[in-house]
């Protein structure tokens, strides 16, 4: 009944909009069926039980497994409520805060030792640091959806980047070949030149014509031909390139835009391409602490490339060892996901770094977001900018990193810097914060009619805030000129539409 009462008062304030959109509008704004919700919320409450079954099977639940499920079930919520009702055209806040999820609840839930650095840490020295990222967590959903910075955005018009099916297949191939022309620069080094910003977004393109491509897909408008080109060729062809530097994360990148567009077109969750995406990334994930053992240059702390030769060569060398992996027997697969737990684990990090602050390191104050400056200028105008090296920095002062190593750099993650420099409030306040920001990106770049094209935009740029283990200034300064650049780009390629329904549209949703 209080489905149908909430239909009814909101088609109640389409007043004055014509039959044909109000219908449109009012089917748009709810799932067309409740059983991807239903479905999801089912394998959320599954997942949440299995995982608290692990350490009481084994005699270990403590108190702090509650805390570690009351922040799955806060990041779990926003996925939940999308399904049924979705009222973003992606689901980057609701996936952000899966990827929260990960990296901050899942490791606490097993019994194996953590590494070296956070061996001394039990369970009960994790309560003050569970509960913080629970506060945090909060903080971070209740803002998106209470977004106060609406009142001041709202009077904004926004932009829109349609496309015609036609032009869109051949835009989307002039994609991606310029992406992969700007792949294959930033292989030779050129993405440390004074126009590596320029380079990296051009990389971009890779990825915006193949998701162009995959909806073009999924809506029968592409021939068969293109379709087996792209998961073919296109597909093979970019993330073989991409891993060539001993980094899985492209195909982690690359399935979470996929899997996003997927649920952003069908609203339902694409079970088969997550259990895929996970079973092709686990074996790189795996491989490429060995792979770079082989091929690590120990003076820079990089695979070393000069050309597509070395390239290819070292992506074949990578995948190699990534098929040894599968081949494994069961104590190398049981070691390798221990591994993997504790690579992508942030919560251990998060409670040592707050056993030594201040005791043994003071706060910094905001130190660290003054880089945020120098992010926002261009090295093309400005080449010898300074660089902090906070994940160095970062490394040495909790002492994670030996005295004498110059080449490695910690992951700084955002949540853990906000309490290096102000404790647990700037947790809070910063999550907080940091949800307004996500609310204005999606504001311009995320609402139902946006478009087609700043649709596939979109999901470059999120993509690259999924990156929430890398500090803030990194992250979110590096998406401005992408921002910017992709409304250059779109206007030249944008189909405009003479429907004049579409103001009121977005006046009637509170976009």
């Amino acid at each position: 009944m209080s489905v149908i009462a909430d239909r009814t008062a909101f088609c109640l304030q389409l007043n004055g909009i014509s039959f044909q959109t109000r219908n449109l509008i009012a089917n748009s704004y709810y799932a067309k069926s409740p059983v991807p919700g239903l479905i999801f919320f089912f394998v959320s409450v599954t997942t949440i039980l299995l995982l608290n079954s692990i350490p009481a099977s084994a005699g270990k639940y403590h108190e702090v497994h509650v805390i570690y499920m009351l922040i799955l079930i806060v990041c779990f919520t926003p996925m939940t409520l999308y399904l049924f009702k979705p009222t973003d055209r992606l689901p980057f806040f609701q996936l952000i805060c899966l990827v929260y999820a990960i990296h901050y609840t899942l490791y606490p839930f097993y019994t194996i030792q953590h590494t070296v650095h956070f061996d001394y840490l039990k369970y009960p020295d994790l309560m003050k640091s569970a509960t913080v990222t629970l506060f945090g967590m909060l903080a971070l959903v209740i803002g998106y959806y209470w977004r106060p910075i609406n009142l001041l955005l709202r009077f904004i018009p926004h932009m829109q980047l349609d496309w015609e099916p036609k032009s869109a297949r051949k835009i989307s191939l002039g994609f991606f070949i310029g992406g992969f022309v700007g792949l294959l620069g930033m292989k030779t080094g050129l993405d440390t030149s004074s126009a590596g910003q320029l380079i990296n977004f051009l990389a971009n393109f890779s990825i915006v014509g193949i998701l162009a491509f995959y909806i073009l897909q999924m809506r029968k408008q592409m021939p068969r031909p293109f379709s087996i080109m792209i998961w073919f060729f296109f597909v093979p062809a970019y993330l073989g390139l991409a891993i060539s530097g001993g980094n899985s994360g492209p195909i982690a990148s690359f399935g979470l835009a996929v899997i996003m567009t997927y649920i952003g077109e069908k609203k339902k969750i694409p079970w088969i391409v997550i259990v895929l995406s996970v079973m092709a990334l686990f074996p790189f994930m795996y491989a490429k602490f060995e792979f770079r053992d082989q091929v690590w240059d120990a003076h820079s702390a990089s695979v070393k490339q000069e050309g597509l030769g070395d390239a290819a060569e070292n992506s074949a060398k990578f995948g190699k060892i990534a098929a040894q992996a599968v081949t494994a027997d069961s104590e190398v697969i049981k070691f390798a996901l221990q591994a993997i737990g504790i690579r992508l684990d942030i919560s251990y990090m998060l409670a040592h770094v707050m056993d030594m602050t201040p005791r043994q390191v003071d706060y910094l104050y905001g130190t660290t977001y003054k880089d945020l400056i120098w992010k926002l200028v261009p090295r093309v105008i400005l080449p010898d900018k300074p660089d902090p090296k906070l994940g160095q920095n970062f490394g040495h002062m909790y002492q994670i990193l030996a005295i004498d190593d110059t080449t490695t750099s910690i992951n700084f993650p955002q949540l853990v810097e906000l309490y290096v420099n102000f404790g647990s409030i700037g947790v809070i306040v910063g999550m907080f914060i940091i949800s307004q920001i996500y609310w204005i990106i999606c504001y311009f770049m995320n609402g139902r009619h946006v478009g087609d094209w700043l649709a596939v935009f979109s999901v470059s740029i999120f993509t690259g805030l999924f990156r929430v283990e890398s500090n803030f200034s990194l992250v979110v300064a590096g998406i401005i000129y992408h921002v910017i650049l992709y409304y250059v780009v779109g206007f030249f390629i944008r189909t405009t539409k003479k429907s004049g329904a579409q103001p009121q549209v977005r006046r009637a949703l509170n976009y």
